[in-house]
């Protein structure tokens, strides 16, 4: 597990994908998977981690705006 929740980048600093406002970066508390999810489909409850299933998972954060 890691000692601190991931963040997306802005791409222009190193490639990693940037957040968009149409989707949500989730990050999954138990297995540490980073997937992407429409904002509606999470409001829908469909925010659970594709790999394990759990659904303890958490928005990330934008930075480097």
């Amino acid at each position: 597990m890691l000692d601190r929740e991931p963040v997306y980048l802005d791409p222009a600093e190193d490639m990693t994908v940037c957040w968009a406002r149409a989707k949500s970066h989730r990050w999954c508390v138990g297995c540490g998977t980073v997937f992407t999810v429409s904002v509606l489909g999470a409001l829908a409850g469909r925010g659970r981690c594709p790999w394990c299933g759990s659904g303890e998972t958490r928005a990330m954060q934008e930075v480097g705006r």
